[in-house]
């Protein structure tokens, strides 16, 4: 690195300060999605105690005429940002190499230190 201009070294910089921009959105994209699973399964699970308890179908019903149609649960918009990013970063940064891509984008288990990536 130190055979490089400045002007070179920047670039170098500038670079690896983006893919770890990248790298936080994506993960930041990847826990959204995990809070909309969750909050859709939370809803389920709530429904379906109820149904239970009052030996009735109206929690299922009511989950279906408004949890599965609400914009949370039926908005595709989190899996088309990942997807994007993925084929972007892929594509733009990672010169084509996917499986390189991927590693750079992984998502860490929760309560998992991360490890940073040099290149």
């Amino acid at each position: 690195m130190f055979h490089l201009s400045q002007e070179e070294r920047c670039k170098h910089h500038n670079i690896k300060d983006l893919k770890l921009a990248f790298s936080e959105f994506y993960l930041s994209l990847i826990l959204l999605q995990n809070y909309q699973n969750l909050n859709f399964t939370g809803f389920r699970k709530i429904l379906k105690k109820h149904d239970k308890i009052l030996d009735t179908s109206r929690g299922a019903d009511w989950r279906v005429a408004h949890v599965e149609v609400a914009p949370f649960y039926t908005c595709k918009k989190i899996t088309q940002l990942i997807t994007e990013t993925e084929t972007l970063v892929t594509t733009e940064l990672e010169e084509g190499d996917r499986q390189r891509a991927m590693k750079r984008l992984r998502v860490p288990p929760l309560g998992a230190t991360q490890v940073s990536t040099t290149n």
